[in-house]
């Protein structure tokens, strides 16, 4: 992804804020912001105090925003976004219409020409339907068992309209999936980090 640095970032189901705190080390006047239900139960000890703790511990705590929020009805205008980023969260949501209705809210919220990276382990193809339902091209990788654990996909969706990330000058190209994990796609925080939802957890050094 190429990044401007002036991107408004979201980060659904940000946990301890992994992908948000990765996507603000990229950002100068731009701002991530994550969003969480908060769940004890997705992850131990769940709390938006500690997921600031780890922006300011990156050195990022100027650039993001944590906000309580549902994913399957976010508190956001139509077209917020440039980016909106997810890594596995939607698979927790316990119905698929549940799961479709957060796809849809995630290209509403997106910007015209914007730009979602979405990762996961199942209902992937679901979502790839329910993304490109609401009107945004889609594509979806294999499986990657390289990478990451457990093995990912990775969705990346656009939204119809005039683009924020430049194509010609080596931005994402939805047409060509790639096979990248999350942390190869961005740079990731150096701090050791946890991500969970539901019964799934990840750790990187």
């Amino acid at each position: 992804m190429n990044w401007k640095g002036n991107e408004i970032v979201l980060d659904v189901g940000t946990g301890r804020g992994l992908m948000m705190i990765g996507a603000a080390r990229k950002l100068k006047s731009g701002k991530a912001v994550g969003i969480d239900i908060w769940s004890k139960k997705d992850l131990s000890g769940n709390s938006m105090e500690k997921t600031l703790a780890n922006a300011d511990l990156e050195g990022v705590r100027d650039r993001v925003e944590v906000q309580s929020g549902d994913a399957t009805a976010m508190n956001f205008a139509d077209g917020t976004f440039d980016v909106v980023l997810s890594n596995l969260c939607i698979h927790n949501i316990p119905t698929r219409d549940g799961r479709d209705r957060a796809c849809r809210e995630i290209v509403r919220v997106l910007k015209p020409g914007g730009t979602a990276v979405i990762s996961d382990f199942i209902h992937t193809a679901h979502y790839v339907k329910a993304f490109r339902s609401a009107g945004a091209e889609t594509t979806r990788n294999g499986m990657d068992f390289l990478f990451t654990f457990p093995p990912l996909r990775i969705i990346e969706v656009q939204k119809p309209g005039s683009a924020l990330l430049d194509r010609a000058g080596g931005g994402l190209r939805l047409g060509q999936p790639r096979r990248l994990s999350p942390r190869k796609a961005m740079s990731w925080p150096k701090a050791g980090a946890s991500r969970r939802c539901g019964a799934t957890s990840k750790r990187f050094p």
